[in-house]
């Protein structure tokens, strides 16, 4: 296993903030060099890689001078549950009696076509004979008029969905988020909405130029434990599976219904769609190994100097995809970018505050969280189980996936207009040149898919927000290599090309809006327009 200290702080040049002098190029690289070597595995939970990296980040904390948060510990234990879909499951369609449609069934070939996950705690997952249901986007909002299910029975059926939300396609800025995406497009809350409805199993087809990532992401955990959050009293019911399946077999089982997949995708986007049978039946057995488990979140405080019970959190996850299918003879997922980035702006920021000289007036919690990639599970766990109450939390400050591409002329958050926190954002990102601006591709979610969102459906406020630079081709070019062939990939690693001017901007504009937080007396709040702005007021009353 690698050891390595804390990097030492240098000392701060002749007329610069001596917080500055811990946020280096030096720094960063040292805490990814060690986070995203070999030697720590992809930094799975429950494996050696876990146990590395809580061991490492526990080191870094003490010489850091963070405080235990968690009962004189730095860890918050997260029960959870270990499944193992093992090859190969078997899968089949067939014709109901009486049906319609007369195209050709499609083959389904798991890990290829389908990436499956149960949520029983059986060994063996079955499902003889059910009929697929197509139910739009699979969505049930009454607030909104809008009800895929209505007259529509999915007792013991498995309900078939189109991914994310209405509002694209067609364009409709009238429906839900319009372009943006919202809650009711995760796969999360459709399989919920289908267990409500009696459903057996839930279908999402998957299209990347939506969900902006390539189906082959999902395949490269096939087969490898998925973990979940030990079931609880008051837990929402899921159904038993859900599966994603290539967009090629879900045009290909609207077609073999006998149905045209645009006029249903298109109808499935405007208000008055109503589901129907496809008169298709699946069969699906599966054994899974599962297991008890557990992982951790490390939290590390720096104590108030006057309202230590007021806290302003920061949170990066540590963890990654482990070692998996090989790409290009590589096996080992090391995460540099995903997420050992945030996890060393983690640790730089704590470095700042310690250089700086003078503690903050409010508490500052530094957060690295557990199984971002399994569902955002150490979060939930800690929204749920909080260290410090929810409503003495003044914000947090999210990090996920820095990029190290050059320095950037803007701060893009997700989810823009959400939050009084930008306000705050747009004084501490000035002395970097920057402004901030929204999302270019809402629909793809990154709003919902980090671990802010856990807390901001509790209604924290939250922000995540990372530097982009939008003129310069060059850097956007990298971005969209990274994102094609690195994300979720071995090929993420640390390499000599890095240049993170870009990253150390944003760490530093980290710093500003959370010592703006930490030393002032204002609760920033969700804006009124905000889905959050209602538990956020509850909370603080």
């Amino acid at each position: 296993m690698l050891v390595a200290a804390a990097p030492a702080a240098a000392a701060a040049p002749a007329g610069q903030d001596p917080w500055k002098a811990a946020i280096t190029d030096a720094a960063l690289r040292g805490h990814v060099a060690v986070l995203a070597s070999d030697t720590f595995r992809g930094r799975f939970p429950g494996t050696s890689g876990e146990d590395s990296t809580l061991a490492y980040l526990e080191r870094q904390f003490k010489a850091l001078g963070l405080a235990p948060a968690v009962n004189g510990s730095y860890r918050q234990e997260v029960p959870l549950v270990r499944r193992t879909v093992r090859p190969t499951p078997a899968i089949r369609l067939t014709r109901t009696a009486g049906a319609a449609g007369t195209g050709e069934l499609p083959a389904i070939r798991w890990g290829d076509d389908l990436s499956l996950s149960a949520t029983v705690l059986d060994t063996a997952l079955a499902v003889h004979g059910a009929e697929i249901v197509f139910a739009g986007y699979g969505i049930s909002a009454p607030e909104m008029g809008w009800d895929d299910y209505q007259g529509v029975d999915c007792r013991g059926k498995v309900v078939f969905v189109l991914a994310t939300d209405p509002g694209r396609a067609p364009p409709d800025s009238t429906l839900f988020g319009g372009r943006a995406l919202t809650h009711y497009g995760l796969t999360a809350t459709k399989q919920e909405m289908a267990a409500a409805h009696g459903a057996v199993g839930l279908i999402v087809m998957h299209d990347p130029d939506v969900v902006g990532f390539p189906f082959d992401i999902l395949t490269a955990a096939v087969g490898r434990a998925k973990y979940d959050l030990a079931p609880a009293p008051g837990s929402q019911p899921r159904t038993p599976f859900a599966a994603t399946v290539r967009k090629e077999v879900g045009l290909a089982l609207l077609r073999a219904a006998g149905l045209d997949p645009a006029h249903e995708m298109g109808a499935a986007g405007r208000r008055g769609f109503h589901g129907r049978a496809l008169g298709i039946a699946i069969d699906l057995a599966a054994s899974i190994t599962v297991e008890r488990a557990r992982s951790y979140n490390m939290l590390g405080v720096l104590r108030g100097r006057t309202r230590p019970d007021e806290v302003v959190a920061y949170s990066a996850h540590w963890d990654h995809m482990g070692v998996g299918v090989p790409v290009a003879g590589d096996s080992i997922y090391n995460g540099a970018v995903d997420n050992a980035s945030g996890t060393a702006a983690l640790l730089m920021l704590a470095g700042a505050y310690r250089d700086s000289g003078r503690p903050p007036a409010r508490s500052v919690l530094f957060w690295a969280t557990t199984c971002e990639e399994q569902g955002l599970l150490g979060s939930y766990w800690y929204a749920d189980h909080p260290v410090f109450p929810l409503a003495k939390t003044v914000a947090l400050i999210n990090m996920d996936a820095l990029f190290p591409f050059g320095a950037d002329d803007q701060m893009v958050v997700t989810g823009f207009g959400q939050s009084e926190l930008e306000d705050l954002l747009a004084k501490a990102v000035a002395p970097e040149g920057r402004t901030i601006a929204g999302d270019d591709s809402p629909e793809t979610g990154a709003f919902y898919r980090s671990d802010h969102y856990p807390l901001a459906k509790k209604g924290v406020p939250a922000i995540f927000a990372i530097g982009e630079s939008k003129a310069d081709t060059t850097q956007r070019r990298r971005l969209m290599r990274y994102v094609t062939s690195g994300y979720h990939k071995p090929q993420d690693e640390l390499t000599p090309d890095w240049d993170t001017a870009g990253i150390l901007q944003d760490v530093r504009c980290y710093y500003r809006l959370g010592r703006m937080l930490a030393d002032g007396t204002s609760w920033p709040n969700w804006r009124a327009t905000s889905e959050f702005r209602a538990a956020r007021d509850a909370m603080r009353r």
